[in-house]
C-alpha cells in the first residue's frame, strides 16, 4: 500500500485508525474504500467522487500563483465496522493577502464545483471531534483552508463551533450557487417565473429558432477523443475568455480536468455537450456531467461574433427543458454564482463557502485581525465615500 502515516485514535471507547495518503499510489489504493463510503453517504456528489478528486490531483497539483510545492494529503479514518470518514486535502505553500504561509488546503480551486469531507451516515459526534481534532493537529501549519465548502457540511458546523482549537476560524467568502429543482412539466414552471424573464428567454429562443441555418444539437461524450470537445475548445477559444486567457485553449490544465472527467464517466453515459450551431459551425455549448440524479453544466462558452443570437441561453434554455423531461434528473445545479438572470431562474441555491482556521503565531494572528479586523473597516470605509467620488 502507499499510505504514509497511520495512529490510532481512541475516545470514549470508540477507537478509529487514522491514516494519511501522501502519494499516488495510496490515492490509488483507497478508491474502492472512497466509492465504497461515498455511496453509502448521504450526498454522493460528483465533485467528492474519487474519479472528481483524483482528477483534481493530477491536473493541478503544480498549484498556481496563490498556491505551490502542493503535496498530497487525504485522510482515512476507519474502525472494525469500515471507513469512517474521508478528508482529501493537500498540504502547500500559499500566499494570503501576500503573504506565503505553511497551509494545509482542501482539493479545490476554480474548477471545483464543492468540496467537503466524506462521512458516513452515522459518524457520531465524538468520531467527529476525533477527525476535526486530528486534522487541526498537523504541525508547523500556519493556515487552514476550506476552499468551496458546502455551507451544510458537518465539518464546517464543526469547524464553527469546536470548543479547542489551534487558532481562530472565519469565513472568507460566500457564494449561494443557484439549483434548478426539475420535477414536474417545464412549462408549468416557466410560467411560475418572473414574467419579464419569460419574455426575454422565450424571445431569444424565437429569435435563434427563426435565424436561417440555427440549430441545437446535444451530443453524448464518450471518451476525450470525441471530437465534440475539439469543436468545444474552438468555441471557448472564441469566447470573452480567450481576452483574460482563461479559455481551453489557453488553459491546458483545466482542458485535461475535463477531458479526464469524460473519460472516467462517459463510457457510463453520465457526460454530453449541447452545440449550439449555425450553418454546421458551433457557435456555443454546454457541457454536462452527471451523477445521482444531479445535472451539472459544468462548463459553457459562446463565439463573441454570435452574442447576438443570444446561443448560450438558447442552450440553457433547452437544457433545463430537457432535464424537467427526464425523470432520472431532480436538479439542474447550475454551477455557477448568484448572477441576477440565474436567480429569475429559480429561487433555490447552495450556499458554497471559502473559511480558513489561523493559527495562533505571530502571522496567523496578524493575517487573522487583518482580515476579520481590519478589512471590514476599509470595506466600510470605501463603501461610504465611492458614492461621494460618483457624485463629484
Amino acid at each position: 500500500m502507499g499510505f504514509g502515516s497511520s495512529s490510532q485514535l481512541t475516545r470514549g471507547g470508540r477507537g478509529m485508525v487514522h491514516t494519511v495518503i501522501e502519494d499516488d499510489a495510496g490515492l490509488q489504493d483507497v478508491r474502492r474504500t472512497w466509492s465504497v463510503l461515498l455511496a453509502a453517504s448521504p450526498r454522493p456528489l460528483l465533485p467528492l467522487t474519487w474519479e472528481w478528486l483524483s482528477t483534481w490531483w493530477t491536473c493541478f497539483r503544480g498549484g498556481d500563483r496563490l498556491s505551490r510545492d502542493l503535496r498530497l494529503f487525504v485522510h482515512l479514518f476507519e474502525n472494525e465496522r469500515g471507513p469512517r470518514a474521508i478528508v482529501p486535502m493537500v498540504r502547500m505553500e500559499h500566499r494570503f493577502r501576500g503573504v506565503w504561509m505553511r497551509a494545509v488546503g482542501s482539493m479545490a480551486n476554480g474548477h471545483s464545483l464543492l468540496w467537503d469531507a466524506i462521512l458516513h451516515p452515522d459518524l457520531q459526534p465524538e468520531e467527529l471531534d476525533d477527525v476535526g481534532t486530528a486534522l487541526l493537529g498537523t504541525p508547523s501549519v500556519q493556515l487552514w483552508l476550506f476552499r468551496h465548502i458546502a455551507g451544510d457540511s458537518r465539518l464546517l458546523d464543526w469547524l464553527s463551533h469546536r470548543a479547542e482549537s489551534p487558532g481562530r476560524f472565519g469565513v472568507l467568502h460566500t457564494v449561494r450557487s443557484p439549483l434548478v429543482p426539475t420535477r414536474g412539466s417545464w412549462d408549468a414552471y416557466l410560467d411560475q417565473r418572473p414574467r419579464l424573464y419569460r419574455k426575454g428567454v422565450r424571445k431569444k429562443v424565437r429569435v435563434f429558432d427563426d435565424h436561417p441555418g440555427t440549430s441545437v444539437e446535444r451530443v453524448p461524450l464518450l471518451s476525450a477523443i470525441d471530437l465534440a470537445l475539439e469543436e468545444v475548445t474552438e468555441v471557448s477559444r472564441r469566447s470573452w475568455k480567450a481576452g483574460v486567457a482563461h479559455d481551453l485553449g489557453s488553459d491546458r490544465a483545466g482542458r485535461e480536468f475535463l477531458c479526464r472527467l469524460v473519460d472516467h464517466i462517459g463510457p457510463g453515459g453520465e457526460a454530453e455537450v449541447w452545440l449550439a450551431r449555425l450553418d454546421g459551425r458551433a457557435i456555443a455549448y454546454e457541457l454536462h456531467f452527471r451523477r445521482a440524479g444531479i445535472t451539472y453544466p459544468i462548463r459553457a462558452d459562446f463565439d463573441e461574433a454570435f452574442r447576438h443570437l443570444a446561443p448560450g441561453s438558447v442552450l440553457e434554455y433547452r437544457a433545463v427543458e430537457a432535464a424537467f423531461a427526464n425523470p432520472a434528473i431532480h436538479v439542474y445545479d447550475t454551477c455557477a454564482a448568484d448572477y441576477w438572470y440565474l436567480l429569475q431562474l429559480t429561487d433555490e441555491s447552495r450556499e458554497i463557502h471559502d473559511a480558513a482556521v489561523f493559527s495562533r503565531g505571530v502571522r496567523g494572528t496578524a493575517l487573522y485581525a487583518l482580515e476579520f479586523g481590519l478589512m471590514p473597516v476599509l470595506r466600510r470605509i470605501r463603501k461610504r465615500v465611492s458614492p461621494r467620488r460618483q457624485a463629484t
